[in-house]
């Protein structure tokens, strides 16, 4: 980018107004030429110490502005170079304007150059840009460097302008499809909640189903089991009939058992005490008869107590079941013959018992024994 520089010694017009201002105008003249001196050997610092110098004792000079600005914008310091431009072209000398517009041109440019970072930042300075270098062009036609400058910077700024509407594009590309992405995201989960809630509804639904049907279920049950307790009271109740009937049974059952077993431990304490008076009465005979030979024991007869007392046995038995069979109350039945023969003998035997206890009652006399001692 070329620079307009303006290093013009004051012309003949400030000359005579150095004249008519005294020592003053002779001071910013020295200044000025020191600055310019300075300035070509690229002493640009020292340079701009000579301008603020010479601005010291005339502030609102058009040409140590103007230098000034130069001076600065080769040290990089655009925005205090602008600052100088405009302070030139505030000094009213016409002939400063159009130079004093591209140089500004120029700075802008530098600082959008600057903002690479930011696209947008960028294209505002190149903008400005272009509005002082079109100022320049209207105030001075022939000035092809600010053609040039213009040109260049515009071609930039489309350049600059497309490339930012394709990365928009890409940007809006981009933010289509993540939108799209974000989108079928989002459907597949509202997809995937439709499903787990419809799963869920229908786990709730078999799960009311089931609670109904335990639901009857345990009512039947509870039905089934009423009727059954009352079938079990019913036959809890028949049962308790039929036990007390079978106690009571039991109990007469017991009573003729114990009255049998009385009944046979009274025909056995009869056979003991007939075997006592026997043998007392044996013994008696004995001592009366004064030692008489010993009778033979007779055997039995082969065939005839044996099977008599078989045969009895037998009929005993018979009349014992009858006796121990069990009696039902308000049964009647008829007895048998054996049945009644085993009463008969039974009779029998205690008239026997009888006789025998009250012969062991009647006094039994002794001799009394020979007193020979």
């Amino acid at each position: 980018m070329k620079l307009r520089a303006t290093l013009v010694v004051i012309p003949c017009v400030f000359v005579l107004a150095v004249f008519a201002s005294g020592e003053a105008l002779a001071s910013l003249k020295e200044d000025v030429k020191s600055g310019n001196l300075l300035y070509n050997n690229k002493s640009y610092a020292e340079a701009g110490k000579k301008y603020e110098e010479a601005l010291a004792s005339k502030p609102d000079s058009g040409i140590a502005n103007f230098n000034l600005g130069d001076a600065r914008y080769n040290q990089k310091a655009y925005t205090r170079a602008i600052d100088s431009f405009n302070k030139a072209i505030a000094s009213g000398d016409e002939s400063l304007i159009p130079g004093a517009d591209y140089n500004i041109g120029n700075c802008q440019y530098r600082l959008g150059q600057g903002k690479a970072s930011d696209r947008k930042k960028m294209m505002e300075y190149f903008e400005t840009a272009l509005k002082f270098y079109k100022r320049s062009i209207e105030l001075d036609p022939d000035d092809k460097d600010a053609k040039f400058n213009y040109e260049f910077v515009d071609k930039l700024l489309n350049e600059l302008s497309e490339s930012s509407e394709k990365e928009d594009e890409k940007k809006d590309d981009k933010k289509d499809q993540k939108d799209q992405e974000d989108q079928k995201d989002q459907q597949q989960d509202q997809q995937q909640q439709k499903q787990e809630k419809d799963k869920q509804d229908k786990e709730d639904q078999q799960q009311q189903q089931q609670d109904q049907q335990q639901k009857q279920q345990d009512e039947q049950q509870q039905e089934a089991g009423g009727e059954g307790q009352e079938d079990k009271q019913d036959q809890g109740g028949q049962d308790q009939q039929k036990s007390e009937e079978e106690q009571k049974q039991d109990q007469q059952q017991k009573q003729q058992d114990d009255k049998q077993g009385q009944g046979e431990e009274e025909n056995k304490q009869d056979g003991q005490e007939d075997k006592e008076s026997s043998s007392q009465e044996k013994e008696e005979q004995e001592q009366d008869a004064g030692g008489a030979e010993e009778e033979p024991e007779q055997q039995p007869v082969e065939g005839t107590e044996d099977e008599d007392g078989k045969a009895g046995e037998e009929k005993k038995d018979e009349g014992l079941e009858f006796y121990q069979a069990p009696q039902v109350e308000g049964q009647e039945r008829e007895m048998t013959e054996q049945e009644a023969a085993m009463l008969l003998e039974g009779y029998k035997g205690e008239e026997a018992t009888g006789r025998q206890i009250r012969m062991r009652q009647a006094p039994i006399k002794i001799s009394d024994p020979d007193k020979n001692w």
